[in-house]
């Protein structure tokens, strides 16, 4: 997200939340086993609630801003993330 305009924002939010939804449904592809598919989703997510945080910020949705940065803390509590 790298605008400032309200409407590519909430089209922005709206994507990203959508991809973290969609997340549950992935099947695991047969090449990777579960701990790297695991560490590919939890990935996946920080990238979209970073990203929906980045957007409610450019809407000054800030309490959204908060509740997605928050997931992505707890997402990467821990050691960070870098390999499965």
């Amino acid at each position: 997200m790298n605008s400032s305009d309200p409407e590519l924002a909430a089209k922005a939010r709206s994507s990203a939340l959508a991809g973290i939804a969609l997340l549950s449904e992935l099947k695991k592809p047969d090449l990777l086993d579960e701990k790297a598919f695991a560490f590919e989703k939890k990935r996946m997510a920080i990238y979209f609630h970073a990203t929906a945080g980045i957007a409610a910020i450019a809407m000054k949705d800030y309490s959204a801003a908060a509740e997605s940065f928050r997931a992505v803390m707890t997402l990467n509590a821990g050691p960070l993330l870098t390999d499965p």
